[in-house]
């Protein structure tokens, strides 16, 4: 009987099972097609559903404010700001700079409570007004208000632009741009 342990005693080294190189190609083009076969599902999956899915997240994540249900509020969806609201973040200027800073920050419990502050729902509905007075202040005083009113009045309602455009609110809008 032959002795199974000869060749290994005289330092043979046992065959290779060949195919190593096969099998990471083989490897990596399931995972290649994996990867196209999520990409597609994910292409789908937006195309068909994600759009509406995504809009009602963010109408249950505390954005429902835009279908019209702000209390005392006009439908923002409907191209309409309150000019109440539009009046009372202008005058709340002072506070212009720390709601920039929040922002920056990322720190909505503070914004929140300064919304709430000022008789905003939430920080969301509070910066919506802020950028909106900014965005009308700049333009106006960037020399040209009739393009600002046709811009705006759509968006936000004549009644907004109208209170932006009042020379007081002008120039809270001036001191924060650093206008001359």
């Amino acid at each position: 009987m032959p002795d199974v342990n000869q060749g290994a005693a005289a330092g043979v080294q046992p065959a290779k099972k060949g195919g190593g190189w096969l099998k990471w190609l083989a490897c990596g083009c399931v995972v290649l097609i994996l990867l196209a076969v999520l990409a597609v599902a994910v292409a789908v999956f937006v195309s068909y559903k994600g759009f509406g899915w995504m809009k009602k997240q963010a109408e249950q994540a505390g954005a429902g404010y835009l279908q019209g249900d702000t209390p005392g509020g006009r439908a923002l969806s409907e191209g309409r700001f309150d000019p109440a609201k539009m009046q009372r973040i202008l005058d709340a200027a002072e506070e212009w700079p720390q709601i920039k800073t929040y922002l920056d920050a990322g720190d909505m419990a503070s914004l929140n409570a300064m919304a709430r502050r000022r008789g905003f729902d939430n920080a969301i509905e509070m910066n919506l007004y802020f950028s909106a007075a900014v965005a009308i202040g700049g333009q106006i005083l960037g020399g040209s208000p009739e393009s600002a009113r046709a811009t705006y009045e759509g968006i936000y309602g004549a009644e907004a632009v109208d209170v932006v455009a009042r020379p007081e609110n002008l120039e809270k809008v001036r001191r924060y741009l650093g206008f001359p």
